[in-house]
This record gives structure tokens, sequence and C-alpha cells, in this order.
């Protein structure tokens, strides 16, 4: 993993489900948009801005809390993960995403307000929390 001052770059290939990053990190508040949410109060600062992609080359191991290859993931390439699968309610960072990807959020604002197709899409990837939320509102 390498980093520049502004997003997450690997540093060599990685190959599917390999640790491109440990997350760990200090902890936040629900104010900060680089934020990346644990539980319903707990947030974490990853090392680095780790920009949202509505198809993600990376995911977040939610039991190691790491960061690791989705698919293959080459030397140079901004790694991405679905903000999705972290953030219940964000509207402290809210924004419209045109990728023009089939699994596309558009406005994103959480997990909470997305199409069921696309929550259904990324569930298996989601923080318990997250999947315990859902559960409870499908």
């Amino acid at each position: 993993m390498s980093t520049n001052d502004e997003f997450l770059t690997a540093d060599h290939e990685y190959a599917p489900n390999q640790v491109v990053l440990k997350l760990g990190g200090s902890q936040t508040n629900a104010f900060n948009p680089r934020r990346i949410q644990v539980s319903d109060l707990v947030y974490i600062l990853p090392p680095k801005m780790i920009y949202h992609a509505c198809d993600p080359n990376a995911y977040i191991d939610w039991q190691d809390m790491t960061l690791r290859a989705l698919r293959d993931i080459l030397q140079n390439e901004i790694v991405t993960y679905h903000y999705g699968t972290s953030e219940y309610d964000y509207t402290v960072g809210a924004f419209q995403c045109d990728c023009g990807s089939k699994n596309c959020v558009g406005f994103f604002s959480g997990f909470k307000d997305m199409k069921l197709a696309l929550q259904l899409h990324i569930v298996g990837n989601a923080s318990e929390y997250i999947r315990g939320r859902w559960k409870t509102q499908v």
C-alpha cells in the first residue's frame, strides 16, 4: 500500500482477498466526512483518504478491520471501496456519483437511502451494524 497526499494507491499488485491496509486508526466523530462507521456510535479515521466506487476493487473485512482486495488490483491503481458498506447515514458527506456503472448509486447519502437492488448487491460486504439495521427495514 502506498499513499500520496490525497488518496490510497496500490504500491504493488494485490490478489483477491489479500490485505491492502490495516484500518485501525484513531477514533473520530460522526461529523467527519473521512470517517468509517464501525457501529452506531463508533467512527474511525483511516490512515489516508479511501475513495468510494460503485464497482470497487476493495472491501472492508469487518472481522479483522482490514481493507482487502475484492479483485486483482494493479500497482499504482487507486484503491476504492463502496461507502455503502460502512455508512448507514452519510448526510455529512453526501455526494452525487455519476460514474455510469450499472451499480451506480447516483446521489449517495448512506446505505439507508440506497435502492433495494443496490443494497442487495453490497450487503454481503456491509458491516454488522448496517446488516442489523437493514434487517429491520426490509
